[in-house]
C-alpha cells in the first residue's frame, strides 16, 4: 500500500505471509530414510513500512522499519527487526551525498532481513542483516562535464565480525 501526502511525503506499507509444508527426517538431516520422514510446516511473516519526506527538493529523509517472524515445525520461533534511516542531500544537479544508518537485531541467520543500500554504479548491493549490529555508510556522487566520480565508505558491525568497505569509481560519458 502506498499513500501520498501532498507532493513531498510518501508512506509505504507491505505485509507478506508464506506458509508451506515439506518433509523432513526426525533427525533433521538429509539422509532420505523414508521411515523417518514426517510432514512439517513453515510459516514466515514479514512487515515493511517506509516514510519519505522531501524538503525543498534539496533534502530527502527516508526511514524504513522491517519486522520478520518465522516459526518452524518444532515450535522454534525466530524474530528480526531492522531500522534504516537515510538522509540525501542534493547540493546541485551534479553533486549529492547520502548518509545511511541501519540498526538491526535478529535471533539468528534464519530470521535475517534483506535491505537494498546505495552503492557505486555496476555494483548491486542487497545486504542480509542478522544477529545484532549496525551499518553506517556514506555515498558521494559528483559529475563534472563528461566525468562522474563516485565514492562510498561503509562500516558494518555484527555480533562477531566487522567490515570496512571503500568503493571508488570514475566513469566517463561521451
Amino acid at each position: 500500500m502506498e499513500l501520498f501526502i501532498g507532493k513531498s511525503q510518501k508512506i509505504y506499507a507491505q505485509y507478506k505471509s508464506k506458509h508451506f509444508s515439506f518433509n523432513i527426517s526426525y533427525k533433521e538431516k538429509l539422509d532420505y530414510d523414508k521411515s523417518s520422514l514426517k510432514e512439517t510446516t513453515y510459516k514466515n511473516y514479514s512487515y515493511n513500512s517506509s516514510y519519505i519526506k522531501k524538503i525543498h527538493n534539496k533534502i530527502i529523509f527516508y526511514t524504513k522499519l522491517s519486522y520478520k517472524h518465522i516459526s518452524y515445525y518444532n515450535n522454534k520461533k525466530y524474530d528480526g527487526y531492522l531500522f534504516n534511516f537515510k538522509t540525501t542531500f542534493l547540493f546541485s544537479r551534479v553533486f549529492y551525498l547520502i548518509n545511511n544508518i541501519v540498526l538491526f537485531s535478529t535471533d539468528n541467520y534464519h530470521s535475517r532481513i534483506y535491505s537494498y543500500t546505495n552503492d557505486i554504479p555496476t555494483v548491486w548491493n542487497i545486504n542480509s542483516y542478522y544477529n545484532r549490529g549496525f551499518e553506517i555508510s556514506n555515498y558521494l556522487k559528483y559529475k563534472r562535464n563528461f566525468l562522474s566520480y563516485y565514492f562510498k565508505t561503509s562500516f558494518i558491525k555484527k555480533s562477531k565480525e566487522q567490515k570496512f568497505y571503500i568503493g571508488i569509481l570514475i566513469k566517463t560519458t561521451f
